[in-house]
């Protein structure tokens, strides 16, 4: 019996997944819902925001100085 509830489970969040890849759109945590958790609205808001404003097309060099200061 708990074989088949994990099995679900799995192909549940495999379909959400594969809907998500396929949507230019997000506007829910899947998996919080899958998890049975509530939803924080206000803050997948917030973050579908923060995500509409990235510009992939605008991408930066990082000077000699900085990628040292990643690396250490």
């Amino acid at each position: 019996m708990f074989k088949i509830f994990i099995n679900d489970a799995l192909i549940l969040q495999y379909s959400a997944d594969k809907v998500l890849d396929n949507s230019k759109r997000v506007d829910m945590d899947v998996h919080i819902i899958i998890q049975g958790l509530e939803v924080e609205e206000h803050i997948m808001w917030t973050t579908c925001q923060m995500l509409s404003s990235v510009n992939l097309h605008w991408l930066q060099e990082l000077t000699i100085t900085q990628s040292r200061s990643v690396d250490q």
